[in-house]
């Protein structure tokens, strides 16, 4: 009874600061550019190399450093309150940029200019793989959405167990307004069988992580990686619907167009 009165009283400040939001964007929705803009090779590399964080020397855990290209079908619909916001499709092609970080490293996704991911996986001494935080930024018309999620436990492969809980929490910030998401399930690795990437064929290892949401947002969050012995993604398969005050919904396909990055 007591968190369902929270919960309640949440709610009576959440959605007038919600509605002034929702009020503030209708303009900027009519004058939004409906193309989302890709980050090039070319523009992902120059960050890469002008990080002063970024060595560009062989990663201790994880794939070689550097920047990764993907083919890639897929599409976002983002909605926030009653406005309407366009589909985005997601470019033909993004850029990932990989860079160690000790005991880990960290995956730059650049689905769009709009649309950015930053991902730290960390590497056991036995060899597991642990799903650490992840930071997404997104811009939509009116609306600046930044999600900070983190992970415990959040270890997704293990030597020791083919399945195995995982539980994180989301912090879904709209313009200010802070929603708070729970993320629990499973990850699941197996064999993953050999897949070509370019003209190179690699054995892989599949990964499937599922995860129900609850909270201020119900839905699901379902990634599917097909991954190298070193962790490095040459196909991934993203399922994301998050729904509640707003809808975020993910459909995506990433293949892996060259082992070796740009550097």
């Amino acid at each position: 009874m007591a968190e369902r009165r929270h919960r309640w009283w949440r709610w009576l400040l959440i959605v007038p600061a919600l509605l002034i939001v929702v009020v503030g964007a209708g303009a900027a929705y009519l004058l939004w550019p409906r193309t989302p803009t890709a980050i090039t090779e070319d523009e992902a590399l120059e960050r890469f190399r002008g990080s002063t964080t970024t060595s560009v020397g062989p990663a201790s855990v994880g794939p070689p450093s550097g920047v990764y290209t993907y083919d890639t079908d897929g599409r976002e619909d983002i909605k926030m309150g009653p406005l309407p916001l366009p589909t985005r499709e997601i470019p033909d092609m993004v850029t990932a940029v990989i860079a160690p970080d000790g005991a880990c490293f960290r995956i730059d996704l650049n689905l769009m200019a709009e649309h950015t991911e930053e991902s730290s996986w960390c590497v056991g001494g036995d060899g597991s793989l642990v799903m650490e935080e992840q930071v997404k930024r997104e811009e939509v018309p009116g609306f600046h959405v930044e999600t900070h999620t983190t992970c415990g436990p959040g270890t997704v492969i293990s030597p020791t167990a083919t399945e195995l809980p995982v539980h994180c929490t989301m912090d879904l910030d709209v313009s200010g307004i802070t929603f708070t998401i729970r993320l629990d399930g499973t990850a699941r690795s197996e064999p993953g069988g050999t897949i070509d990437v370019g003209s190179t064929s690699v054995e892989t290892r599949h990964l499937t992580i599922r995860l129900d949401a609850s909270g201020d947002f119900q839905g699901h969050l379902e990634e599917q990686q097909w991954l190298t012995d070193d962790f490095l993604q040459v196909r991934t398969v993203r399922d994301l619907l998050l729904d509640g005050p707003g809808r975020f919904s993910e459909r995506t396909t990433l293949t892996l167009r060259s082992l070796q990055p740009r550097t």
